[in-house]
């Protein structure tokens, strides 16, 4: 970062106006053409920032913010502000500041939130009408930088970044299936330094595991809450077990260990706080369902996308996309498309979600949404690695088991009432295998801790021994038939499970679901995590200077980013500079009109506002999806004391 700022200032219309009209006809030149330019500070004007500035080195690079105004009552008008990049040289009796202005703004509330730390006289006149000051508060040059990096001219000579084969065809110590995924065929938008001592999508697990998101998962409730007890399962303990059930699958079917495990650990990185009744909180809120969010006047038709929508594994790609920020050159974790497909497919999506929320076309385009990969079952999408089918299919063997587990070890169900529900010749295999685990439950004598917990682990480890035997079985003779195409790419589902077998896993769903999901303890945990989201929501979008100060920056940050030049120059810090402007913007932001016909007719300055408008909403459903349980319960108790 740089750390200097010269702001030099012009007054329009000062007696020798033809000065300070020259100075900016030079700055207007460099912006317009691209080129560099001088100016010069000299006589008296040097002779006061000589005296005041002793000790700046020749040579010194910098910022340069040329700021333009007009003066009626002694109050700035007709605002202009140029910026660039510098370098300075001082001579015996004068000083050059070299510049090339890569920014010009014209919104003079962005102007003035710039600038509103710099002590600027109004009054001060010099021979040359300006004066040049110089700043180091790093806060103000921080924010100039931010600007001059997202600004057009800057944006229009960067390069965009081609996707890159990152993977080598090292020797793997265990034996690969034809049809897994080498390490050869790992793709990423950036190229990781090479590391011979571990592989491509080894690093990928790495990655993850290091991520704030994952660590996060310890304290988000998979049904029940962590008050429940020690034992329930959080995110953190269902991601394990998946993985677990992935990897059995994929070691007996020789599929890349390294692969089935990235995605596994990182499948539900998207999820919300208080379970799936959290994600069916924000995209109720999204979808105008639950009154929170302004939206524009045209209604319903705008209510089916106009902010984007929520589903955790959309969201589990923005995570690692944009959100975690680990890396200099660049946002997000760099993980490569195979696990990012594997993440994203893992569950159903949804046709009234915008994936353009969650990802840039450019990842979209490596995600294989193409028509061939649709799933015969409605909303879902076959996974192009056998590793990501591996995974998706764990989640399912996972859940089955678990909520077995639950449901017993909170006496929502009992083993024999489970088995019984079973009798049906259909369900013949698995009601013998639990049969079997009981008989052998009643036959040893021994002292147990807990009979009813006992009995619950012994359940959920015959029924995902029974899944994890029919999927390997079924998929291995599928694998044997399937014949690969050109391109690489697996577009049937290969590993899965008989018909049979997942008529059981359907059935056992129902059965938890009329037991465990639909009790009012479920019920209870639902309704106390919708309250909370929906308030918090309700808070943050009355008043974004509640959010975290890391959520503000990085609202402001999108802002900058943004592809539109009028959204990003006129982005104010909603969390620093006049408090004025920001509650003036926030208002305009939050509760401004907006009379959306057809978004591309939209006046400009209701365009800028809805697009500011999504920005905040988007980044304040990021921060409450990032949310643990006991932060999102923290966060309430905090705003409703």
């Amino acid at each position: 970062m740089k750390n200097t700022l010269y702001v030099i200032k012009l007054k329009k219309n000062a007696d020798n106006k033809k000065g300070a009209a020259a100075i900016l006809n030079k700055a207007e030149e460099s912006y317009e053409r691209e080129r560099e330019n001088e100016y010069t500070l000299y006589g008296l004007n040097y002779e006061n920032f000589k005296d005041k500035y002793d000790g700046e080195r020749d040579g010194t690079e910098g910022i340069v913010a040329m700021i333009c105004y007009e003066e009626e009552n002694g109050r700035f008008c007709n605002q202009e502000l140029y910026a660039g990049y510098c370098e300075v040289d001082s001579k015996e009796e004068s000083m050059t500041i070299t510049y090339k202005m890569l920014l010009h703004l014209e919104d003079s509330n962005m102007i003035h939130n710039l600038l509103d730390k710099l002590d600027l006289d109004l009054k001060a006149d010099y021979e040359s009408c300006s004066y040049v000051m110089i700043n180091h508060f790093t806060e103000l040059i921080r924010a100039f930088e931010d600007l001059l990096i997202n600004s057009g001219k800057a944006k229009g000579e960067k390069e965009e970044e081609e996707f890159v084969q990152d993977g080598t065809e090292e020797e793997m110590p265990y034996e690969l299936h034809e049809l897994a995924c080498h390490q050869n065929e790992c793709v990423r938008r950036y190229r990781i330094k090479a590391d011979r001592d571990r592989a491509a999508f080894q690093r990928d697990r790495e990655r993850i595991v290091n991520s704030k998101a994952f660590r996060r998962l310890v304290d988000k409730a998979q049904i029940f809450g962590a008050q429940k007890g020690d034992h329930y399962r959080t995110r953190m303990t269902h991601t394990l077990e998946v993985n677990q059930i992935a990897k059995a699958i994929a070691y007996a079917l020789g599929l890349n260990l390294d692969l089935t495990e990235a995605i596994a650990l990182g499948h539900d990185l998207g999820h919300t706080p208080f379970g799936h009744q959290g994600e069916r909180t924000l995209q109720a809120i999204l979808s105008g369902t639950l009154p929170c969010i302004e939206f524009p006047d045209d209604g319903i038709a705008c209510r089916t996308g106009c902010f984007g929508g929520f589903k955790h594994n959309y969201q589990g790609l923005r995570v690692l996309n944009k959100l975690e920020e680990k890396y200099v050159a660049h946002e997000g974790l760099n993980i490569s498309c195979q696990v990012m497909e594997g993440v994203l497919k893992h569950t159903k999506l949804k046709e009234e979600i915008s994936i353009s929320d969650f990802a840039d076309k450019e990842t979209v385009a490596h995600l294989k949404l193409e028509e061939r990969f649709t799933s015969r079952k409605k909303g879902y999408y076959i996974c192009s690695t056998l590793e990501g089918q591996a995974v998706a299919l764990a989640d399912e063997i996972a859940q089955r088991g678990h909520d077995v587990d639950d449901a017993i070890s909170s006496g929502l169900i009992t083993v024999e009432e489970l088995i019984a529900h079973l009798d049906l010749d259909k369900y013949h295999a698995i009601r013998e295998e639990l049969r079997e685990e009981k008989a052998m439950f009643d036959t040893y004598e021994r002292t147990y801790i807990s009979d009813r917990e006992l009995m619950a682990g012994r359940m959920v480890s015959a029924i995902v021994h029974y899944f994890i035997n029919g999927a390997i079985c079924y998929s291995r003779d599928r694998m044997e038939e399937y014949e690969r195409p050109a391109d690489g790419s697996i577009d049937k589902e290969i590993v899965t499970l008989s018909k049979a077998d997942w008529d059981v896993c359907r059935y056992l769903e129902q059965i938890i679901n009329r037991r465990v999901i639909s009790s009012a303890e479920v019920a209870r945990f639902d309704h106390t995590g919708n309250k909370i989201i929906y308030a918090l929501f309700q808070d943050y979008y009355r008043n974004p200077r509640l959010l975290h100060k890391g959520t503000l920056q990085r609202i402001y940050s999108h802002m900058l980013q943004h592809e539109d030049a009028s959204v990003r120059e006129s982005a104010i810090h909603l969390g620093t500079g006049n408090i004025g402007i920001v509650k003036e913007e926030i208002q305009s932001i939050v509760e401004g009109e907006i009379g959306l016909e057809d978004e591309i007719d939209l006046p400009e300055d209701e365009f800028v506002r809805f697009e500011k408008r999504k920005i905040l909403v988007r980044n304040i459903t990021d921060f409450i999806a990032g949310m643990t349980d006991s932060y999102a319960l923290q966060e309430y108790k905090r705003l409703h004391p």
